[in-house]
């Protein structure tokens, strides 16, 4: 099903299937994007409306691979996105759907080794609306 979503928009890649769907439940962590505006007032509390409907939200992820997933992995961020420039298709961790990811164009992925032919691969990923 991903691939096929993909192959629709040529400018959009798909998560390969032989890396982990699911990253590691250590150092995970989701933030829902910020909708809103606030403005001070001269007393009481600060003006809040709603500024949009959808927004980009943020996502820090991390797999330890083998080392041929961690070849599969340097190649699909280096290749099929462009190293970053290109969002991918993929199912988000929490709750399955298929969302549009990009790896955070700020902080490219980090990459070290655990030893055993092992590699913690660190991103910072933006889930697209």
């Amino acid at each position: 099903m991903l691939s096929e979503l993909a192959s629709r928009d040529e400018n959009v890649a798909t998560w390969p299937a032989s890396l982990p769907v699911y990253p590691l439940l250590e150092g995970f962590s989701f933030t829902p994007p910020n909708l809103t505006i606030s403005s001070d007032v001269d007393t009481g509390p600060p003006k809040v409306r709603r500024r949009t409907t959808a927004g980009v939200s943020r996502m820090s992820a991390s797999w330890v691979l083998n080392e041929i997933q961690f070849s599969t992995f340097r190649a699909f961020y280096q290749n099929d996105c462009s190293s970053g420039a290109v969002p991918f298709i993929a199912a988000h961790p929490i709750d399955d759907s298929i969302v549009s990811i990009m790896f955070d164009p700020k902080q490219p992925p980090t990459y070290e080794a655990q030893g055993g032919g092992r590699w913690r691969v660190s991103t910072q990923l933006l889930v697209l609306p």
